[in-house]
């Protein structure tokens, strides 16, 4: 238990040291969260809009540079938003909490709405794999270090691998997967 324990220590807190494998990652992580995040203009904006979902939609992410494509089972209801000088991260977790959908990016101009179900984010949310080397490790130890560092890192989850001493994690974003320097992304 002490051996996994350093480990875990050794992992968290000597990332910063590690700098080959954190350029190699961070460059993994670049690449990957340019094809999936959303870049929209710099700017704060207001809306006081009272319009279908849809169209509501549409105004706000435009407001910020963004296309959309809206799936057609987003409901065509009527709704108010009223919000003031807010930065695009924020008015679309606002804009989700009053119409209960989400996006997925498709470039980074371009999002897909839908109704926000756990099913339908689970089947279009992007998701990311990465792989840990838990090299010198028996099967016991590498099982304590894979739910240890799951949830230490909150990821989803994961898969051990017992040829190659290794355990791949699923995470739904790439701009928040764990900061691990012997982390492969795929």
């Amino acid at each position: 238990m002490a051996r996994v324990l350093l480990w875990i220590g050794a992992v968290l807190c000597c990332a910063p040291y590690c700098s080959t494998a954190q350029d190699v990652k961070s460059t993994l992580v670049n690449e990957l969260s340019t094809a999936f995040e959303l870049q929209p203009q710099d700017t704060l904006c207001s809306f006081h809009i009272r319009a279908d979902i849809p169209t509501l939609i549409r105004q706000v992410l435009s407001g910020y540079g963004i296309e959309v494509a809206i799936d057609p089972a987003v409901p065509q209801r009527e709704t108010s938003f009223d919000i003031d000088n807010v930065p695009f991260q924020e008015a679309l977790e606002a804009l989700g909490l009053v119409t209960g959908t989400f996006e997925v990016p498709m470039s980074p101009k371009q999002a897909f709405v839908l109704r926000d179900t756990p099913d339908i984010r689970k089947r279009y949310e992007h998701v990311q794999l990465g792989t840990i080397n838990l090299s010198g490790m028996n099967a016991v130890e590498m099982s304590d270090v894979a739910g240890l560092a799951r949830s230490i890192l909150e990821t989803g989850p994961y898969t051990l691998e017992a040829k190659s001493n290794s355990m791949t994690i699923r995470h739904r974003s790439a701009s928040s997967f764990p900061s691990i320097p012997c982390c492969k992304i795929f």
